[in-house]
């Protein structure tokens, strides 16, 4: 039977990934510049949450140790290519 902190975890983890690209999918759907760059910030925001997720998953010692590591590290570079497109979005590079 499984923790029912670890359903927890595992929900809001579900929540938080699903949602970066959802927000993602709407920006290219929004009309105005300000609704594509609101809805990249939700996606980072989801990004950043996912990896909070993620960490107290690892903290926990529940799982197999190098895949959340490697979800970690993908989680980072996502947030760091939405980073960047919220920059580039913003005319500040």
């Amino acid at each position: 039977m499984r923790d029912p902190i670890d359903n927890i975890i595992a929900k809001q983890l579900i929540r938080s990934s699903t949602s970066i690209g959802a927000n993602i999918m709407e920006a290219f759907g929004s009309s105005t510049k300000k609704g594509f760059s609101n809805f990249f910030s939700i996606a980072y925001k989801s990004a950043k949450e996912t990896m909070y997720w993620l960490y107290i998953f690892k903290k926990r010692e529940k799982g197999n140790q190098d895949k959340i590591n490697h979800l970690l590290s993908e989680c980072e570079q996502i947030n760091k290519m939405i980073a960047s497109s919220i920059l580039t979005i913003k005319g500040k590079r």
